[in-house]
Formats: C-alpha cells, sequence, structure tokens
C-alpha cells in the first residue's frame, strides 16, 4: 500500500514556490482536482515520488485568482485549464492558456452550458 509522505495546506501564493520544491526534490504532479466549497475551491495537487503520496491543498475564493504551478510543471497547464474552463477557477499566469476551448465540444448543436463560475447556466 502506498504510504501519505505529507499532506498540507497553503496560501495560495505560495504554490508556484512549492511546485518547485517538489519538482527539485524529485516528486512529479499526477493531478490536481478542484473541490467547490461553499464560499470558494479547495485544490488539491497530488504528487508522487518512490510509490509514495504528498497532497499540497490550498482554499480561495470563487473570485480569488490562482497562479499557475506550470513554470515547474509544464504539463500541469492540462489541469489548469480544466480547472479554469470546467469549474470556473481563476488560474493566472498559465504558460499555455486555451480561454476555455480545450475541453469544450463547440461543434454540439445545444452547444456548451456553464456549470461554475462566470456565465453560469448560459449557453
Amino acid at each position: 500500500m502506498r504510504e501519505l509522505a505529507e499532506s498540507r495546506t497553503i496560501p495560495a501564493g505560495e504554490l508556484p514556490a512549492a511546485a518547485r520544491r517538489r519538482r527539485d526534490g524529485g516528486w512529479r504532479v499526477i493531478t490536481a482536482p478542484a473541490v467547490s466549497r461553499p464560499v470558494g475551491w479547495m485544490l488539491i495537487y497530488h504528487s508522487e515520488r518512490d510509490e509514495a503520496i504528498c497532497n499540497l491543498r490550498t482554499e480561495v475564493h470563487r473570485d480569488e485568482p490562482v497562479p499557475a504551478i506550470d513554470a515547474a510543471y509544464p504539463a500541469a497547464f492540462l489541469v489548469e485549464n480544466e480547472m479554469s474552463e470546467l469549474q470556473g477557477v481563476v488560474v493566472e499566469g498559465m504558460a499555455i492558456d486555451y480561454q476555455g476551448r480545450l475541453y469544450r465540444d463547440f461543434d454540439r448543436p445545444e452547444g456548451w452550458i456553464h456549470v461554475h463560475g462566470p456565465g453560469a447556466g448560459e449557453v
């Protein structure tokens, strides 16, 4: 069974530096879900090294921006775009920002319905 090496909560502004320290320590990012809270989001950055798992958590208000971590982990642009596009999390400084056009299917006749964030309920 894999052990949880570390799990801690940090302020959102510390995410880029914490991500660099994790990368330099040999950790790789697995994924980063955004969990809806009554007044905002809890973001959980899951990492793995040598079959151990660690998590970095941060909580932000719905309109509070979260700094991107893709400077440390270039592939994180995918989960950051997902947070932004599908859930409405404001992610600042993404190296590759698809501006809400990475995961949506614009060819469908019924269009896209926003579930969270700006424009919720609109097509």
